[in-house]
């Protein structure tokens, strides 16, 4: 995964929305289907162009953002081939040693309009297990506010995930681009 930084951030939601750490036999038969969206990278020139009664048209910075993520049924939410590499994902781990094979692997599922997806498998590592297990407090540097932590909770996570492309001003995630429309 290019992004794995980020992606961090949605196996440890993994573990805690479908109770990996309790009931590891959930990710068989259940799905995250991540809803992605655009929203603006610059919300000042969006409000400029609010206030101005002006209309952000094609150009306008934007960003992928998470709106939504929700638990699903396996069966009802991915294709023959996406449950075909969520087998062979399983294979894979299986046979790669003890260690491995022990990791829970989920199918994400991506879809930003509903009908259009995109679903792959992914292990979660024991480092997101620790963190669902062990909670510890996101820390977020603020101008203002110095360091403040932050509980991890599912709605908390999908906005440090948001947050971190917002804060991302180079682009160095490839999460932000121009509007086409």
């Amino acid at each position: 995964m290019a992004n794995d930084y980020l992606m961090f951030y949605i196996k440890v939601y993994a573990v805690l929305a479908l109770d990996l750490l309790t009931a590891p036999e959930t990710a068989l038969d259940t799905c995250l289907v991540v809803n992605v969206t655009t929203s603006e990278s610059d919300p000042l020139a969006a409000m400029r162009a609010m206030m101005n009664q002006e209309t952000r048209g094609p150009g306008a910075s934007v960003m992928l953002q998470i709106a939504s993520i929700q638990k699903k049924p396996l069966l009802s939410q991915t294709t023959p081939a996406m449950r075909a590499s969520l087998g062979k994902a399983k294979t894979a781990m299986a046979g790669a040693g003890e260690d491995l094979a022990s990791w829970p692997i989920v199918m994400l599922v991506f879809t930003g309009d509903g009908t259009n997806c995109l679903g792959f498998p992914i292990p979660i590592d024991p480092e997101a297990l620790k963190q669902g297990r062990e909670k510890s407090p996101f820390k977020i540097k603020s101008a203002i506010m110095g360091v403040v932590e932050v509980p991890v909770t599912e709605k908390n996570i999908i906005e440090q995930f948001n947050n971190n492309i917002y804060m991302d001003k180079e682009n160095r995630y490839l999460l932000h681009t121009k509007s086409k429309d």
